[in-house]
């Protein structure tokens, strides 16, 4: 059942690197807007599961261009990143995003990612991500030309496969994820990040990994005909910026420059400015991005 959206409805905690995004926004267009909770299934043999979602769409009753948000790491929830959803929907846009398999009210088994288990798990988690956009396709409210898939960290291996996997995917948008291979990224974060490696020093010790390389996003980038955007941190200690720019400038030579490169010189993982601790105000980029593409 469709319901407005309530003056005291609760507050949901996000993650510090998102609270920066919590500025007065239009008021009246998000407080109009209405959301749904839908849910939906994904029939993967073995990996059978009901995913629980919100779309939220601006009030004025028309089809919209919908955000379809797919998760990083971690138990990621539908309302994890609401502040960030209601800067989408006072410019336009609806928005869905849903439970991460086996988190909160969607089923099937939460499992993080390494490199052993990560051929199987990413296609397994953007095929959730496919399902919901063939379920948007169908709704009246979604302009069915204008789907874009949208995530952070993890979700930059998880959404070139959902883009090759569905027509219905207009464009993407990747905030700080990488083209290396799952194990090349946990071996470079753990010499950057819990370690304590200069990056500049874990960029070139990558060269020496000789371990699992696991699930590799490059064949998927390569083969995309939408075009994407892909925004970094220069001072990124959990995934390798230059490795991936690098990976994409090869890509973009063979596939006429269908992914744009923004890098925030001075951000680390999430955008996060290293020097004043305070959120890169990258939507402005995004949404005239999208206006283009």
């Amino acid at each position: 059942m469709k319901q407005k959206r309530l003056n005291g409805r609760k507050t949901f905690l996000i993650p510090m690197f998102l609270l920066y995004v919590m500025v007065s926004c239009t008021a009246q267009t998000v407080e109009k807007a209405s959301f749904e909770t839908i849910k939906f299934s994904n029939p993967a043999l073995g990996f059978e599961a009901s995913l629980t979602g919100i779309l939220q769409v601006p009030g004025i009753p028309r089809k919209y261009p919908v955000i379809v948000f797919v998760h990083g790491s971690g138990q990621g929830t539908r309302n994890e990143y609401q502040n960030l959803f209601d800067r989408f929907l006072e410019s336009g846009f609806a928005v869905f995003s849903y439970d991460k398999r086996g988190v909160n009210e969607s089923t099937g088994t939460y499992n993080g990612v390494g490199p052993k288990n990560s051929p199987m798990m990413i296609p397994l988690l953007a095929s959730d991500a496919f399902e919901a956009v063939e379920m948007l396709k169908k709704r009246p409210e979604i302009d069915s030309d204008k789907i874009i898939v949208m995530g952070g960290s993890q979700a930059g291996w998880i959404i070139p496969v959902v883009a090759s996997m569905s027509k219905n995917v207009s464009s993407y948008v990747i905030l700080y994820g990488t083209t290396v291979t799952v194990g090349r990224e946990i071996f470079y974060s753990k010499l950057a990040e819990t370690g304590s490696t200069p990056i500049e020093q874990a960029q070139l010790e990558m060269d020496k990994y000789t371990g699992i390389e696991g699930f590799d996003p490059v064949p998927y980038v390569a083969k995309l005909k939408q075009k994407g955007l892909w925004m970094f941190g220069g001072r990124d200690n959990s995934i390798p910026t230059p490795r991936s720019v690098q990976l994409l400038e090869s890509i973009n030579k063979t596939n006429g420059n269908l992914c744009e490169i923004k890098i925030y010189p001075e951000a680390g993982h999430g955008l996060i400015n290293k020097n004043s601790g305070q959120l890169e105000d990258f939507i402005p980029y995004v949404l005239d991005w999208l206006s283009k593409n």
